[in-house]
């Protein structure tokens, strides 16, 4: 499960030549396994599991990564960041923020939301 997650958790897919993709940049067996903390064998065994089932195998050969967040070079840029917690099964809150930082004229350049199946304590 942790080699799962972190295939979603980074947009990870598996191609159709059974290796795994960032994009279209090559992700080693050897360094997802480091990554996640299990023996290469792991990754292979889980990959061989994925192309063997036909609904696994579309829905992991078409995730792709989300993008580069800001969060953390924000200051940089000369940005700001707005970190909000809220109840994930709230519905409304993006389209209500949106809306209070429409009216004060505040540009949103990139909204990112932790998924609170993968994330115990999901922000957006």
């Amino acid at each position: 499960m942790s080699v799962v997650r972190k295939i979603v958790e980074l947009g990870i897919r598996v191609g159709d030549d059974k290796k795994l993709y960032i994009g279209d940049v090559a992700i080693s067996d050897t360094a997802m396994a480091h990554s996640v903390a299990v023996d290469r064998r792991v990754i292979r065994h889980a990959i061989e599991q994925i192309s063997a089932d036909g609904e696994l195998r579309l829905i992991f050969t078409r995730i792709r990564p989300i993008g580069s967040s800001l969060v953390d070079v924000a200051d940089q840029l000369g940005f700001g960041v707005l970190v909000i917690s809220s109840d994930p099964q709230r519905v409304g809150v993006i389209s209500g923020v949106t809306g209070i930082l429409a009216k004060h004229g505040v540009l949103v350049r990139q909204a990112l939301a932790d998924d609170p199946e993968l994330v115990p304590d999901p922000r957006l």
